[in-house]
């Protein structure tokens, strides 16, 4: 399935332009509802698309770091600009058509028209916190963000005492496991290990103690979007935006098994308490059920009508909880396959959902900026948690169930109490040298690059 990814109306009302992912910008006839016209030559996927205000122009820009002005009428390419170093996710004319703005993942550019001569660069911070994940003590807090960096937290102190830079890319997810000596060359006793994926394509393992980077396993072909260890913690597993899950030994990061079958991303992940079974959920609008010892798709669940966001299964192991693009979280049994029940109040995506340790109570974050707990066996809405001012993309629960952890497009992580609903913390990163930027360093590597920027000691 291809996916539009960007859209504009020509401001005469009658035409619009698309961008997709399968590296077509099309234009379509409103009227009639047919394509018109595509774009030629053009090869990355396409994110942002802007027509001027008189609609002459019409400025693309995408995958490839480029932004294109085109000439509507003729198709002309007229201007290649370049000089950004992510993905563009933005174009936009000034009203006297006059500049062009573009904007990556952290630089906005003007750009003088017709020469093409960049005016100016404006340098932005973002992070975004993506992905929690609690020790198996209960001590550790992991969190990865849109700067490519996992920070260790200390719960008793609510401070960051350790960086994890590493990853070239966002960093998607992260996921603790209890690993014993015989599952790790270097442990002579019970520790736990950390587990993080990201954009860049690769699974790092970290022992968090120390930061140090244990292994980093490669071979998806796209942005792993999920980790998970085996309850056993000598396997891990990643999802990826290449459809497949990869089963990863941990003592020697060899690659056990791929599973193949879903026909569109991998955004979720999940072992069964006994790790007998695997769970995997995809923008095919399906969860899998997979056999982790032969790598048999034992099973599909079908009913959401949009995305699968986040999927996670209840203690005893009997039921597995899903939440979707579509509003809606489902309950499902996990022998049968069959959905027992619907949870419905969101009113936007739901990215995360989480059984409390015991049981008996779900929480759910959701693109409307809110958490809400229920009730699993009435499927009641218990209380709605109000404090994130963006997306919340991630909630866990603290072992004792009294109290749950979020994060969110805000940057911020916030720790709530269940019983009252009420936030008794939030967490920012810090960054001490924000503002220093530091010039005309040469010779750091990436890690040491990545870590002065997420201090701010560099742009």
């Amino acid at each position: 399935m291809n996916w539009a990814l960007a859209i504009a109306i020509h401001p005469s009302g009658n035409v619009i332009a698309t961008g997709s992912d399968d590296t077509t910008v099309q234009f379509w006839d409103l009227a009639t509802g047919a394509a018109v016209q595509c774009l030629p030559d053009y090869q990355t996927k396409v994110w942002a698309v802007a027509y001027s205000p008189d609609g002459q122009m019409l400025v693309t820009a995408g995958e490839d770091q480029m932004v294109r002005l085109w000439d509507v009428e003729t198709q002309d390419c007229l201007k290649v600009l370049t000089g950004h170093s992510a993905r563009v996710w933005l174009v936009r004319f000034s009203p006297d058509v006059q500049t062009v703005v573009s904007a990556s993942d952290d630089t906005i550019k003007l750009w003088e028209m017709p020469t093409g001569h960049c005016l100016q660069t404006l340098k932005t911070y973002s992070n975004e916190v993506l992905s929690l994940a609690i020790s198996a003590d209960d001590k550790c807090l992991a969190s990865s963000s849109t700067d490519g960096v996992v920070r260790i937290w200390d719960l008793e102190t609510n401070s960051c005492i350790r960086l994890l830079p590493g990853h070239t890319h966002v960093g998607t997810s992260v996921a603790f496991s209890l690993l014993t000596a015989s599952s790790m060359a270097s442990a002579t006793t019970p520790q736990s290990f950390l587990a993080s994926g990201s954009n860049d394509g690769t699974v790092r393992l970290w022992d968090h103690r120390t930061g140090d980077c244990l292994r980093q396993l490669q071979g998806h072909g796209n942005w792993v979007q999920a980790v998970c260890f085996s309850p056993d913690g000598k396997q891990v597993l990643s999802g990826s935006h290449d459809q497949t899950m990869k089963l990863w030994a941990v003592q020697t990061g060899q690659c056990l098994q791929t599973l193949r079958g879903h026909t569109n991303r991998v955004k979720a992940v999940a072992f069964n308490p006994t790790g007998t079974l695997i769970a995997s959920a995809s923008d095919d609008q399906t969860i899998r059920l997979w056999h982790p010892q032969t790598g048999d798709c034992v099973a599909i669940l079908e009913g959401h009508v949009d995305w699968v966001l986040s999927i996670g299964f209840s203690p005893c192991g009997s039921w597995l909880v899903s939440g979707s693009g579509d509003r809606m979280i489902k309950l499902w049994d996990v022998q049968s396959g069959g959905c027992r029940r619907l949870f419905q109040a969101h009113e936007s995506r739901v990215r995360s959902v989480s059984f409390s340790p015991d049981g008996r109570w779900l929480a759910s974050g959701s693109e409307d900026m809110t958490i809400r707990l229920w009730d699993v066996q009435t499927g009641d809405c218990l209380k709605v948690l109000v404090g994130h001012t963006g997306i919340v993309w991630s909630v866990v629960w603290r072992a004792d169930g009294q109290r749950l952890i979020s994060c969110g497009e805000d940057g911020t992580m916030r720790v709530w109490l269940v019983e009252t609903g009420d936030c008794t913390q939030v967490l920012r990163s810090d960054r001490p040298y924000e503002g220093m930027n530091i010039a005309g360093v040469t010779g750091l590597t990436v890690t040491q690059m990545t870590t002065l920027k997420a201090l701010g000691a560099v742009e």
